[in-house]
């Protein structure tokens, strides 16, 4: 686990919960009900604070939608919308 952490930093147990629930578990695809119960978790919003959905786990999911009609639909209808960004004094709803 300390050879994949950045310099300087503690090899703690809880960098190694980290390092497991994320990379060695849900990198290689099991789902977070199972990593929850593999950790001894109660509930999942606890295995959430530990596992953390990264980018190269986005876009190995995303890989079977990438050609599929519901993409190309969606891209068409991005480019159809006018861009939109929230102003500064606007929550952003779910964030």
């Amino acid at each position: 686990i300390k050879a994949g952490l950045p310099p300087h930093t503690q090899a703690t147990s809880h960098t190694a919960r980290h390092t497991f629930a994320t990379t060695i578990c849900l990198e290689n695809g099991l789902p977070i009900e199972t990593v929850s119960k593999m950790l001894g978790h109660r509930f999942i919003s606890t295995t959430e604070i530990y596992a953390r959905v990264t980018k190269s786990k986005i876009a190995k999911e995303m890989q079977p939608l990438m050609g599929s009609e519901h993409t190309r639909v969606l891209r068409k209808a991005l480019r159809l919308c006018p861009s939109r960004t929230p102003k500064k004094s606007s929550p952003i709803i779910g964030m």
